[in-house]
């Protein structure tokens, strides 16, 4: 036995449909939040929804304890279909040809639409294989807050962007010697200052004490970085260098700008977290996703292979994942993209449409993750 159930927050109820494993609807009716109808049906049931951030948020906001675990049918539709962004309930339907709401919620009859449709059985749908579609109760539930808190920080800070503002760039690389738990223990920073018309004006780099294992460097197997375990273990360790990476990187004059650089904040906070500092307040440039779209790329293109599409060869005297030449190397690819936007580098930064990145909220993302969903297709 299932229970479908949709979140009606006019209501602050749930309109819910109990069904067999043949997706047969047995009952039906509302349950008010918190009533024993409620609590009953949740204690009982494997639970199926359809998106359930505003649910979960809403019961974090009442307070609500109890503990539980939904499938989210949102997350199976996007794991189905290989679909990396989130999908409105009223968009995904149109996946199927009949779309007529059935007997029961709207939960249920998506799920029926979607077996009949691809002739699945629902049992199997529901089951283990798309596990990571379960999100559970109250966990999920501040990992939603978290990620909200982001984007519209990142909305904020983007929409306050005065580019008239930014006297030069630094386009800036880091290396980790591991990213286990999702935290990346970083051992080199790089950089390199360049003028509004892309000429390199200062380099700076820093050799870091990760305090923790290398699983890079493995003697040709991976990854290689440029330099030995040893040189990185006679560097002072992250907090010794905190203070000046968030000098340069937080100067309201200069824009950080990287490729794939989402990571690179994501690392950055981490470390904050992982010494117990009080992170960054970033706002910075990822020009990968620019690379992305004017060489009609639909995966995320390494730097060599954005700037081999572009059309700026491959330097010989620069070193892939040494932090300073990548950085190096991320400057050439900003070359070359930036020569095909119409307006150039200042008419892309006025545009503030792609590629812009924040940091504030990050280190709660760390703390509180949303599971990360797979995706499978029919054709793999």
């Amino acid at each position: 036995m299932y229970l479908f159930f949709d979140f009606l927050r006019d209501q602050d109820a749930v309109s819910y449909c109990l069904s067999d494993e043949r997706l047969l609807c047995l009952d039906k009716g509302v349950a008010p939040i918190g009533s024993e109808l409620f609590l009953s049906l949740f204690s009982e049931y494997p639970l199926v929804s359809y998106d359930v951030e505003p649910f979960y948020l809403r019961l974090k906001a009442r307070g609500f304890d109890k503990r539980f675990t939904v499938f989210d049918l949102k997350r199976l539709f996007r794991a189905y279909y290989g679909v990396a962004e989130d999908i409105p309930y009223a968009e995904a339907k149109t996946q199927f040809d009949d779309q007529s709401l059935l007997q029961g919620c709207e939960a249920f009859s998506f799920l029926v639409h979607l077996c009949d449709y691809e002739e699945e059985d629902g049992t199997y749908l529901l089951g283990l294989d798309y596990g990571d579609c379960l999100l559970s109760y109250p966990e999920c539930a501040f990992a939603f807050e978290a990620l909200n808190q982001f984007k519209q920080a990142k909305e904020q800070r983007i929409a306050a962007f005065d580019p008239s503002h930014i006297k030069r760039l630094l386009f800036f690389d880091l290396e980790c010697a591991n990213s286990d738990q999702n935290i990346g223990k970083i051992c080199e920073f790089g950089g390199v200052y360049a003028s509004l018309s892309l000429q390199i004006e200062e380099e700076v780099e820093m050799l870091i004490n990760p305090e923790s294992p290398f699983k890079v460097n493995k003697g040709g197997r991976g990854l290689q970085l440029y330099y030995s375990n040893a040189q990185y273990e006679k560097a002072p360790a992250f907090p010794a260098y905190y203070q000046l990476i968030k000098e340069i990187l937080e100067d309201e004059s200069t824009l950080p700008v990287g490729f794939a650089a989402t990571n690179d904040f994501k690392f950055l906070m981490g470390d904050s977290l992982r010494y117990g500092l009080n992170g960054f307040d970033l706002l910075g440039l990822d020009i990968q996703p620019l690379s992305d779209r004017l060489l009609g790329s639909e995966r995320s293109l390494s730097l060599e292979d954005a700037l081999f599409g572009l059309g700026g060869g491959n330097p010989n005297n620069l070193t892939p994942h040494r932090a300073l030449d990548d950085a190096k190397l991320t400057l050439l690819v900003a070359k070359q993209a930036f020569a095909r936007v119409e307006g150039g580098l200042l008419g892309y930064l006025q545009n503030k449409s792609e590629g812009f990145i924040t940091s504030l909220y990050v280190d709660k993302m760390l703390e509180h993750p949303l599971p990360k969903l797979r995706y499978w297709s029919y054709w793999n």
